[in-house]
């Protein structure tokens, strides 16, 4: 049986439970970096070269990889096949120092549609930042969500709630300044990005146990039921900086501590 638990972070302050306030870091360049502007009518497979659970709703439109955000998810250990997150777009993981980042257009109002990064094992070993419309069917409700499962056993944090006047272009990225344990953090302009806040009982997920991980992109709904609206995630890019954090990069803080 699959535990969950996740630690919310009230108020508009980006304050980690015991932790202090997270900081902002600047985007810098990516020397050398991987990036896939999904160009053309075709996945890029010679780099894409995962999908898990592919269906025909997967598409590259219009210099966008598309994905629906269905009524499935990963987290509940009874779903059913069906209701397992279809379409989950992959590449492999270089070992050591990373930075992943995607631009995407998502409008979330009903819970919990969502669309984001993943670091991704098997069903029940992954990493994601996603975008997501948790609680009322509006804009007001909406956070980034930082999770990991590991074994079965899941914990996440979450970005205080954005409200409504908050953007539905975002950037999300991952970054690795180890090769073991990860960062979360997000953009509204993809120059400035702010820290999904670790708690007391959420602290940086770590890659071990995730066997041969690989990382890409996903969309979901959860489970809740087929009166949540399916919508589409449109990922604009998708780059991969594998020698580490960009250069230039001062990197999020908490209490000072990179």
């Amino acid at each position: 049986m699959k535990r969950s638990t996740l630690w919310i972070v009230p108020g508009l302050s980006l304050l980690a439970a015991g932790m202090g306030r997270a900081q902002m870091s600047p985007r810098a360049s990516c020397p050398g970096g991987h990036r896939d502007d999904f160009a053309g009518a075709q996945l890029d497979r010679p780099r894409w070269s995962t999908v898990v659970r592919e269906t025909a709703a997967l598409r590259v439109h219009d210099g966008h990889l598309v994905l629906p955000t269905e009524n499935t998810d990963l987290i509940w250990p009874d779903d059913p096949p069906e209701q397992l997150t279809r379409n989950i777009v992959l590449q492999p993981l270089p070992q050591g120092r990373f930075t992943a980042t995607a631009k995407l257009a998502l409008a979330p109002r009903s819970a919990y549609q969502q669309a984001g990064l993943v670091v991704y094992g098997d069903d029940d070993n992954y990493i994601k930042l996603v975008f997501q419309a948790r609680g009322t069917e509006d804009a007001e409700n909406r956070h980034f969500e930082f999770r990991n499962e590991t074994s079965g056993e899941s914990h996440g944090s979450l970005s205080p709630r954005l409200g409504g006047a908050y953007p539905d272009v975002v950037w999300l990225r991952l970054t690795s300044t180890d090769g073991k344990t990860l960062r979360g953090e997000y953009s509204t302009d993809g120059e400035q990005f702010t820290a999904v806040p670790e708690t007391k009982r959420f602290r940086a997920p770590s890659l071990e146990g995730i066997a041969t991980p690989r990382i890409g992109l996903l969309a979901m709904a959860g489970t809740g039921g087929p009166d949540v609206p399916v919508i589409e995630a449109q990922f604009d890019w998708f780059e991969l900086c594998p020698a580490g954090v960009p250069r230039g990069s001062t990197g999020s803080r908490l209490n000072g501590v990179p």
